[in-house]
């Protein structure tokens, strides 16, 4: 409807565009074709004829049609005097009487000029409104017909686009609307009629230079700001917004870019400043590392600020999204229900999920069983003079957990204790099934590395960190649940593609504080024994899973009773060649930019590097267990644990030992704990049933 409006304005504009400007090469040209008389043409003749072009140009019509019709009655068979009139009488608004003088015309002499008189008068609004759309096709065939008479000729195109505008053909009037502007180029009809066909197209600002530039060449001003008030009517709401939305989301993804490139450069250097000797015997950053440091803490903070700036723009993109694909099925003609309502809710279901994961509140619940160090002297002294060696505050509680985890973290205190300046909690978080085998050297060292998180102040803030790390699994979470988690949901590919990016950017940053870490282990308890404890954590990742395995599957189907999983010896042990296999692979793994850690390959390579000797003594040599009073204590509740993971898990039913004495009794005091975290009940995959106590 308001392409039909504006089509129709230009045609009443049309004429009074040509009427009201200054003469200009087009109307030079419109007046030649009356100075040509034929060479029998008389004084009288002559003098009416240049008395009737001044009352034209004057715009008096009436002394003008008076003078042409008597020309007519002095020449009756020259026709470019019949078609004056005609276009004088359609001035007039006498369209009828017109149509009949351009129909005589062309009987006259079917030039080009004649054939475009017609079409123009036929193609007349007061002729539309008493004629039919047969008139239009025969203006519109006229029209095209004057054209090919002469193709050089501008007015035959002028009068095609007119045509065109009245029968809403779009098709051709771009197609004259271009042929102008190669044969008109200085005519504001030209441009006029290409801003018409611009603005048909959706092109508004192409639209509009056009209309600025007929206005530079004579088309009236109150013409153009009619026209151009036509266009901003006509404009769909988003065409306003759309160049704003588009910088907007040019800019959001220009920011996700610059910080994967940043992200990308640190990691690089990272690595390569890794291969550089420290300039003192510490894991301390200093100098260039200490920048890294800084400026990892700079891009981590932008990348999680660009999480939560993003949120506003995501919710348009999905709303937007949605919308557009339910209005373009209105805009067919065929809106098939059920897809329309499965539209609006999964982007109700997204709107929900993404708003959802801006409030989510973090739960603090103990990482472990914890046990009591005053009931612990030992482990308690060797926790304490890592402590002092490292130069740090040593950690509060030790929880243990059933698999074979092995780090440190801090747990925040509450508001009021962190005005009362209360220090937070420090946690060893150990897993029993890491401890077998493990020499108290071994021990000293691994945590003389997550020591050196303390001291590196690693383990302290990071909330804002944080907050984006669980508000992005949250999102990720409610979409997979919500089942929008596809490829066409903008929130979906928004969760994948920000995870990869903060990953890599705060992966990062974690390689270098583990390299840091390392040092401090290597120049406290030396060079070798990290590489050694390494080694041992390495070899109980990958035997700890195959021992577990063997023994909840064994206990399962012969029913037997499992008291201490960490002291069963299953009559199918664990396939040694395969563990060396699964070690081996994991210290020559190869670096990739998500690894939290880097490689133990090259961690072992960089801390050779260091070439430190180390300070131990002999006791060092005992097993890590010794520190423990109470072993099978330890064992045997975690061992409770992980049978009640297995039954709420699996439904799986695993019965403690009725005789504890003889449960004890098949202790087999080093034997190899296991690997990976998967055990197996049958038929079930049990993954994750050991690892960790944390919820």
């Amino acid at each position: 409807m308001r392409l039909a409006k504006t089509m129709i304005m230009f045609v009443l504009a049309f004429g009074a565009t040509a009427a009201h400007a200054e003469p200009n090469a087009a109307q030079q040209a419109r007046d030649q074709d009356l100075t040509e008389q034929p060479p029998s043409v008389s004084a009288e003749a002559r003098s009416l004829w240049d008395e009737a072009i001044a009352a034209e140009r004057k715009r008096d019509f009436e002394t003008a049609a008076a003078k042409y019709k008597l020309l007519h009655e002095l020449l009756p068979s020259y026709s470019p005097i019949v078609r004056r009139l005609c276009l004088i009488e359609g001035e007039r608004g006498h369209t009828e009487q017109a149509i009949n003088l351009c129909r005589e015309a062309v009987n006259l002499e079917p030039s080009a000029k004649n054939l475009s008189a017609l079409a123009f008068a036929l193609a007349q609004p007061a002729a539309t409104e008493q004629g039919s759309a047969h008139q239009l096709e025969e203006a519109a065939q006229l029209a095209d017909r004057a054209a090919r008479l002469a193709p050089e000729d501008p007015n035959p195109h002028m009068v095609m686009c007119a045509v065109a505008m009245q029968r809403k053909d779009l098709a051709d009037l771009t197609r004259c609307a271009d042929r102008l502007q190669q044969l008109a180029p200085d005519d504001p009809r030209t441009w006029y009629a290409a801003a018409i066909a611009r603005a048909s197209h959706g092109e508004f600002g192409k639209a509009e230079e056009a209309l600025s530039r007929a206005r530079a060449l004579g088309l009236p001003a109150a013409e153009a700001d009619r026209l151009r008030a036509a266009f901003e009517n006509a404009k769909p709401w988003y065409v306003g917004w759309g160049p704003l939305l588009l910088d907007a989301f040019g800019i959001w993804v220009g920011a996700a870019a610059a910080i994967f490139v940043v992200g990308w450069l640190l990691s690089a250097v990272v690595m390569r400043s890794a291969y550089r000797l420290p300039a003192e015997q510490s894991g301390r950053a200093t100098g260039f590392e200490a920048l890294i440091r800084r400026t990892y803490r700079c891009v981590l903070w932008v990348c999680c600020a660009y999480y939560y700036l993003s949120m506003p723009l995501l919710l348009l993109l999905v709303l937007g999204t949605g919308g557009a694909a339910i209005y373009a099925f209105f805009a067919i003609g065929e809106v098939p229900v059920k897809l329309v309502v499965l539209i609006a809710v999964g982007v109700l279901v997204t709107m929900w999920a993404t708003l959802k994961s801006l409030f989510v509140r973090s739960v603090d619940s103990d990482p472990g069983t914890q046990i009591d160090l005053a009931q612990q002297p030992r482990l308690r002294a060797v926790l304490d003079e890592v402590a002092e060696r490292i130069g740090t505050r040593g950690v509060d509680s030790v929880y243990v957990t059933p698999g074979v985890d092995l780090a440190v973290t801090e747990r925040r205190s509450s508001l009021l204790k962190q005005m009362m300046q209360v220090p937070t909690e420090r946690c060893l978080i150990l897993g029993a099934g890491v401890l077998d085998g493990m020499r108290i050297l071994d021990f000293k060292s691994i945590l003389g590395h997550e020591y050196g998180h303390f001291q590196n102040r690693d383990t302290a803030g990071g909330g804002f960190a944080l907050a984006v790390r669980r508000s992005l699994f949250t999102m990720a979470r409610h979409l997979a649940q919500g089942g929008v988690a596809a490829w066409y949901n903008p929130a979906w590919l928004f969760v994948t593609g920000f995870y990869k990016l903060f990953f890599r950017i705060s992966h990062g940053a974690s390689r270098l504080q583990e390299i840091l870490c390392d040092r401090w282990s290597a120049f406290a308890y030396g060079s070798e024994a990290f590489e050694r404890g390494m080694r041992h954590v390495i070899h109980r990742s990958a035997a700890f899973g195959a021992h577990a395995d063997a023994t909840l599957k064994e206990v399962v189907e012969q029913q037997r009773p499992l008291a201490n999983l960490y002291a069963y010896a299953p009559a199918r042990g664990s396939d040694s060649v395969e563990i060396a296999r699964k070690v081996d692979e994991t210290i020559n793994a190869k670096a990739s930019p998500y690894d939290s850690h880097p490689p133990p390959g090259e961690r072992i390579a960089l801390v050779r590097q260091l070439n430190a000797p180390g300070r131990y003594e002999a006791a060092d040599e005992a097993s890590a267990w010794e520190l423990f009073r109470n072993r099978g204590e330890i064992e045997r509740s975690m061992t409770d644990l992980i049978r009640a993971r297995v039954s709420a898990s699996h439904g799986v039913t695993i019965r403690g030992a009725e005789d504890e004495a003889s449960a004890e009794s098949v202790r087999a005091d080093g034997a190899a704990g296991g690997a990976s975290n998967t055990v197996t009940a049958p038929g079930k995959s049990t993954e994750s049933t050991i690892e960790g106590t944390r919820g």
